[in-house]
């Protein structure tokens, strides 16, 4: 696979996915993409982040050199026990995604999951079971949602070293999403510190940081202004969340 070295901006623990007491340690990647289906790889990430968090896995960030040929190597420095990286392509009118799960005895499991145009759900799922199985985890759900609501998402992740353009692809997000896509709430976590109070704001709603807004609507100005007023917006979507 020619596009192996997939970097990750991320924290080294992520989601809570810290040191486990018994289980695997995963050094795990973004899928990597041309430009013509960057939006659906991050969605594709998001999900599988989420998806993969959990008592028996220890995430971590994959190293950023590593590939095939050097992650026997990488991950035993690393001290983890598997790799995963991916690759997503169009294919015919359909989307491919190719994985390579690459173990620290030096085996690998490389195999191609294949969805439509668009359906990162079952993208994902192809990624999550392949892992569960190979890495003898637990069995895991991925979050149904469609492109249209993770869209916002996967932009900000795009666009995420660039945190004012990440922060305001945030605007038309629903924050309900991050919910059922907790991974967003910590690999987007840096947006809501942006310089521009406005931005930081549409950050901290689209991520349910209702302290951040807190903090951000505590001033008489007309950016405090928008915080509160996206605050109480925060606040009635959470209500409709709880009714539901």
């Amino acid at each position: 696979m020619g596009c192996c070295r997939c970097v990750v901006v991320l924290a080294v623990v992520l989601l809570g996915w810290g040191p486990a007491e018994a289980g695997r340690t995963i050094a795990l990647g973004d899928v990597h993409a041309e430009a013509d289906v960057a939006d659906e790889a991050a969605a594709v990430t998001l999900l599988v982040h989420s998806a993969l968090a959990g008592d028996d896995a220890t995430l971590i960030a994959l190293p950023p050199d590593l590939t095939i040929g050097n992650a026997t190597l990488l991950l035993a420095k690393a001290n983890a026990q598997h790799a995963i990286i991916s690759e997503l392509s169009r294919d015919g009118t359909g989307l491919r995604l190719t994985l390579a799960i690459l173990n620290a005895d030096g085996s690998r499991a490389i195999s191609y999951v294949r969805g439509g145009d668009g359906d990162v759900v079952t993208l994902a799922k192809g990624v999550v079971e392949q892992a569960v199985t190979t890495c003898a985890l637990s069995k895991r759900s991925v979050a149904d949602l469609p492109l249209g609501l993770l869209r916002p998402y996967a932009v900000a992740l795009r666009l995420r070293a660039n945190p004012t353009e990440a922060a305001a692809a945030l605007a038309d997000a629903v924050p309900a999403t991050a919910l059922s896509v907790p991974s967003v709430t910590v690999l987007l976590a840096p947006l809501t510190a942006v310089a521009d109070p406005t931005l930081s704001a549409v950050a901290a709603r689209a991520l349910r940081d209702g302290k951040r807004l807190a903090e951000l609507g505590a001033g008489t100005d007309a950016a405090a202004t928008g915080a509160r007023a996206l605050a109480a917006l925060a606040r009635s979507s959470r209500l409709e969340a709880e009714q539901a």
